[in-house]
């Protein structure tokens, strides 16, 4: 065995000079060297002698290396040569990879012990970008902890994550033994254990009750890889494993960074047994104040069984950021995207908003004298009710359905300005399935509205009586009716308002998935379920804008009915000159026309939260529409081609 000290000032292969050692691994020791012909630092992992006596183990080196150097990715280490030399007697092999600044994860937690909830979102996020690229390429890590992550500063005031010893851990798990040393080996036998001749290490073993499955800690250097802490429960029994058991490890560090410990601690053998057997302590008993449904994310990453935990480490991370941004997040975010694009956003609202402008006109007939209460005012009311309708509507489609596939560019293609033709193109194409749905919501909508009112109203003249200057009789009948009035309007409020909240979604859903009759409301109901308190947030949020031109007509009619105050107190502007109700109400409108972008953006936002929380990247959401509507610009295409071998 080679001494730390020997190597350093040596020149290996003629190429790389010794600088000083780094750091050990459970293969051999790293150290910082200098490429002579370039003068550029690398990292120059050199494996330990003892395993390149086996040929085995050579031959699938050359070929791991080969596979890691062409696996880049910017969350992976490069891996930019390797080889054999000679040193001294001694044959060496070496792995040659970039050299980082910065630290490793380990060393942060160490003296942080938790870190921030959208800190580790973003380096989870990372891992996974880089585990799920491995894992396309077939190479599973199989020793994923804080020791193999490292934070490299980007110079923007964050980090750059990558991960350390890619793909190295599983060549020793498959090399053949010779079986000339019983000390240090362990036939593994059973069902579950691998094939015949794969041994470990003996006196790193931890037989099980019947001996027939034996958890395994494979973490001293120079013999097998791995740290129990951070293992698969089919890891530590030897077990073949799979991309699953990488997860499984990313949950453990998710953990560990969320409550500032792990979810299993004591010695080797202790940890090996409760990985195998132990549910840990659930997240949410350590950290109360996350989100719910972010902790069962890593509790299922955490799973004993393999087919319980995420289908993948991208999926992973997509549903744990998801669930972890909450209603708050999306309307923080919607203002920001609102202030970075408003000039689009603003040429967009005017649009859809343009019909409802006529009705302060038709608002100023009020003050006609001889007006209220003509032949032409009735008239005037059923085409002003009708406009109202359709230019609710027309705001709807225009706003809700044309800012979804504006958000849904934003977030695909934040470099460029917003297409907007590929916006209306979208709209146009599914307009029948937009007016169906759009009608339908909004009677929904308005019905429950009206039931609101009218319960208020019921209930006003049940508790104060009937509005000054109306010859209403309260007899016992008619408090009954009123009161029946009351209670089914309340029935009607009660049970509408659920289903407009979960048809809240529609547009989004007939833009990004062109579903229409009976599964797009099954669609939209269905995404509603996934975060109903997100939901509910975010829908009070834009319904109190989207009713307050509501209200104001009904505080019109009220004055309109009454000349004085209800009995008790309750003022209902009818004292204020209609010229300022008026003004009130064209005021409203201005600010309907600003306030329609946020809402717009907020509920397109809200659509891509839900469906990244089953785990669906962004970019597998955004295919279809980008596809069908979306022209993708050469220079992008061949940006994110990547390298290709014929």
């Amino acid at each position: 065995m080679i001494d730390e000290p020997a190597l350093i000032g040596h020149i290996l292969e003629g190429k790389y000079r010794i600088e000083k050692w780094l750091a050990q691994g459970g293969m051999g020791a790293v150290y910082l060297a200098i490429h002579v012909g370039t003068g550029r630092p690398v990292a120059l992992k050199v494996i330990f002698p003892y395993f390149l006596d086996k040929e085995e183990f050579v031959e699938r080196f050359r070929r791991e290396a080969r596979a890691l150097g062409l696996l880049r990715h910017p969350n992976i280490v490069d891996v930019t040569d390797f080889g054999f030399c000679q040193f001294a007697d001694v044959r060496l092999g070496y792995l040659v990879m970039e050299y980082l600044d910065g630290v490793s994860l380990s060393d942060v937690l160490k003296e942080e012990k938790k870190l921030k909830d959208r800190w580790v979102v973003d380096i989870l996020e990372q891992i996974c970008l880089g585990i799920d690229r491995a894992h396309t390429r077939g190479i599973v890590h199989r020793d994923l902890k804080p020791d193999n992550i490292w934070l490299e500063p980007n110079d923007r005031g964050g980090y750059t994550v990558k991960v350390l010893d890619f793909g190295i851990a599983h060549l020793i798990l498959s090399q053949p033994s010779t079986g000339d040393d019983d000390r240090t080996t362990l036939e593994l036998t059973g069902p579950d254990s691998p094939s015949p001749g794969n041994r470990l290490p003996r006196d790193l073993a931890l037989a099980g009750d019947n001996g027939s499955s034996r958890p395994l800690d494979l973490t001293e250097p120079g013999k097998v890889l791995g740290t129990p802490h951070y293992m698969s429960p089919e890891q530590c029994l030897g077990r073949p494993v799979d991309e699953t058991s990488d997860v499984y490890s990313i949950g453990v560090m998710a953990y560990q960074m969320l409550a500032g410990e792990l979810p299993f601690d004591g010695d080797r053998a202790l940890v090996v047994a409760q990985q195998v057997e132990t549910n840990p302590v659930s997240l949410g008993e350590k950290r109360p104040d996350l989100p719910k449904r972010a902790v069962s994310v890593v509790m299922a990453a955490l799973s004993k069984e393999p087919f319980k935990r995420p289908r993948s480490a991208v999926a992973f991370a997509t549903a744990f950021r998801a669930r972890m941004e909450g209603g708050s997040f999306l309307i923080r975010h919607a203002l920001n995207l609102y202030g970075d694009h408003f000039p689009t956003f603003i040429r967009i609202s005017l649009a859809a908003c343009v019909p409802l402008m006529f009705l302060p006109v038709l608002f100023l007939l009020n003050l006609i004298p001889g007006y209220q209460g003509s032949k032409i005012a009735y008239v005037f009311l059923a085409v002003t009710s009708l406009i109202w309708l359709l230019g609710y509507m027309g705001a709807q489609i225009l706003s809700m359905a044309v800012f979804v596939p504006v958000v849904a560019q934003l977030l695909k293609e934040r470099e460029r300005d917003v297409r907007l033709e590929a916006a209306f193109k979208a709209v146009k194409k599914r307009l029948p399935v937009f007016l169906a749905a759009s009608f339908r919501f909004t009677f929904l909508a308005f019905s429950v509205e009206f039931c609101a009112l009218t319960g208020l109203i019921a209930a006003l003249i049940l508790l104060q009586g009937p509005p000054p200057g109306y010859d209403l009789q309260l007899t016992p009948a008619k408090l009954v009716l009123m009161a029946l009035v009351g209670v089914l309007s309340l029935f009607g409020f009660l049970t509408g308002l659920p289903k407009v909240v979960n048809g809240c979604l529609y547009s989004a859903v007939i833009v990004m998935e062109g579903l229409s009759g009976k599964a797009l409301w099954a669609r939209s109901r269905d995404l509603v379920r996934r975060s109903p308190r997100a939901v509910i947030k975010v829908f009070l949020f834009c319904a109190l804008p989207f009713m307050t031109p509501g209200l104001v007509r009904y505080l019109w009619e009220l004055h309109r009915m009454s000349g004085a105050y209800w009995k008790g107190g309750i003022p209902v502007l009818t004292t204020t000159p209609i010229a300022l109700l008026f003004l009130l109400y064209v005021t409203v409108y201005v600010f309907y026309i600003l306030i329609i972008p946020i809402l717009a953006v907020t509920m397109a936002l809200l659509y891509f939260k839900l469906r990244r929380m089953n785990g669906t990247p962004i970019q597998t959401v955004l295919e279809p529409y980008e596809r069908e509507f979306m022209r993708i610009s050469e220079w992008r295409s061949r940006a994110q081609g990547g390298l290709t071998f014929r």
